[in-house]
């Protein structure tokens, strides 16, 4: 009995060895398992078990309510399908390991790719998948920049600082854009069409702000500032060059030959195709690649400033003969607009120019007298040119409008008076994307439209939206001309401050006729710009002393 006893103590003691050794080897087995660097095994604790299985257990729990949605709204909400997919890639960038490489090549020609195509692809050229939005040429290279700008500020930590650098140049710029953001967002909640707003959301964040972050990094290096003025003005050949042939053929030379797979059967594309005459008239109004001739003519004032900075810079004779020479294919294409406010912002640009340039040549050299008399003079030239537009018949008819633009502007006084009783019962907001729907202004054929950004900002994002987002742009103005009057070294680059603040005094004016957002990641870039060269003014001097 005895001997029986102490067997089987015996065999339980092997037994509990055994298991002691099983789970000894094991928890070595776990801790053991191949994970790479820098990553770490998770710690085995209760705690850490406990949470393990409630993740599991929620992931399971989603699964089998997102396959029964697919099941019944598929067909009806193809994009809530997608956002899991891009809660998933977040995540994976987020969980990425630091790493001295970034993307940068990869966000640079992105930039500049999206940069190009915006102005020589027309936007309503576009896959079309049902239920999906637009696969244009913009949304085809704006994602993959922001994605590899997302895995650069995961990964990198040169790039994180180096971005900080930049943006420490103008603080008050980039919390001024994120203020603006969270409006945007916050607009969302109060839209009637929650998917509409989401949808221009998302558009605007890679159209508008990152346009904006990547530009700062962008235009940090040298050399980068002069390529992408060289290709804002250069395109204008080529939009000049449609300009002409579409004036002699009163279509675009496309209208007839796009082919099956981007041709998207919408009456606004349509009626885009079909180019469009001043009301009342049989004068045809050119487009070229973009949307409307509004758009076009903008595009068109954008670039004058930067047409003299190439002009009377310190380049080539070659280069200032061919910015010479485009900036007058510049001014027929304007005229073939017949746009008023893309000649007012043509006329408002020179003139913004030669004020900075006299200042600062009055400031460069105090014993030239060519500085000081542009300067003193101009407040005669600026009444002359005022007065010019008053009494001169063509003059005035080009800039301020005649007969035939009387429906036009009876149009925009009846849109603010119907804005201003909205902006009365809520001055908050009523979503981005929404301001045409909320305003509910028809054309006499029946198109709804609005034709002012400022009364579109009012509505979408409220009183505090509009004065934030116009406020970023005086930030950033002020920005530029203090960096310009302080700046002790003025290379090319930095002196390309004048035009970009300039353009932007510009894309503001052409904002009080236009609503379209076509023009504004231009915008966003030459915000970016204007960051980038703060910082580069005031890093000169020290690397200079250095």
């Amino acid at each position: 009995m005895t001997v029986n006893k102490w067997s089987l103590m015996r065999r339980a003691q092997q037994e509990q060895d055994a298991e002691a050794i099983t789970l000894r080897e094991s928890k070595v087995a776990f801790e053991s398992r191949p994970v790479m660097k820098p990553y770490r095994s998770p710690p085995d604790s209760t705690t850490q078990r406990r949470w393990r299985g409630a993740v599991f257990a929620g992931v399971i729990f989603f699964c089998l309510f997102q396959g029964l949605a697919f099941a019944f709204l598929a067909p009806y909400l193809p994009m809530f399908f997608a956002f899991p997919l891009v809660v998933l890639g977040g995540l994976v960038v987020w969980s990425l390991p630091d790493s001295d490489r970034a993307p940068v090549k990869w966000i640079e020609g992105c930039f500049f790719a999206l940069f190009v195509s915006m102005v020589l692809w027309p936007n309503y050229l576009a896959i079309a998948i049902p239920g999906f939005p637009w696969l244009t040429m913009v949304r085809l290279t704006g994602f993959p920049m922001v994605f590899g700008l997302l895995v650069a500020v995961s990964q990198s930590p040169g790039f994180r600082a180096k971005m900080a650098e930049v943006l420490s140049a103008t603080p008050w710029l980039w919390k001024a854009l994120v203020f603006f953001v969270a409006i945007q967002f916050f607009s969302i909640f109060l839209s009637k069409q929650v998917g509409q707003s989401v949808d221009k959301f998302i558009v605007a964040q890679v159209s508008w702000t990152a346009m904006y972050f990547v530009g700062v990094y962008v235009f940090s290096k040298p050399g980068r500032v002069e390529l992408w003025a060289s290709l804002l003005c250069g395109m204008i050949a080529v939009l000049g060059l449609i300009a002409v042939v579409e004036t002699r053929h009163h279509q675009v030379p496309w209208a007839h030959h796009i082919p099956s797979f981007i041709k998207i059967n919408s009456p606004v594309v349509d009626a885009i195709l079909a180019g469009s005459s001043r009301s009342y008239t049989d004068i045809y109004r050119t487009q070229s690649t973009f949307e409307t001739s509004l758009d076009f003519g903008e595009y068109i004032a954008l670039t004058v400033a930067f047409f003299y900075s190439f002009l009377f810079g310190k380049y080539r004779q070659f280069t200032k003969i061919m910015a010479l020479i485009l900036i007058g294919v510049a001014f027929v294409s304007s005229y073939l607009t017949h746009s008023r406010s893309s000649a007012l912002g043509c006329m408002v640009a020179s003139m913004l120019w030669l004020l900075a340039w006299g200042v600062l040549q009055w400031r460069k050299s105090r014993q030239s007298l060519f500085g000081p008399s542009v300067v003193l003079v101009y407040p005669i030239l600026g009444v002359l040119v005022l007065a010019a537009t008053l009494f001169i018949g063509r003059i005035r008819n080009v800039i301020w409008g005649g007969g035939e633009t009387v429906s036009s502007t009876e149009s925009r006084v009846e849109q603010w008076r119907m804005g201003r009783e909205i902006l009365l019962h809520n001055p908050i907001g009523h979503g981005i994307g929404r301001a045409a729907e909320t305003l509910n202004f028809h054309q006499p054929g029946g198109l709804l439209t609005i034709d002012s950004w400022f009364l579109s900002a009012l509505l979408e994002y409220g009183v505090v939206g509009f004065i934030v987002f116009f406020g970023m742009i005086v930030i950033a103005v002020s920005y530029a001309f203090g960096a310009l009057w302080r700046a002790r070294v003025l290379d090319l680059e930095i002196s390309f401050l004048i035009p970009a603040a300039i353009s932007l005094v510009i894309f503001v004016l052409v904002r009080l006729i236009l609503s379209s957002e076509l023009n504004f990641p231009i915008a966003f870039m030459l915000l970016g710009m204007i960051n980038a060269l703060v910082y580069r003014s005031k890093a000169a001097p020290a690397a200079i002393s250095a």
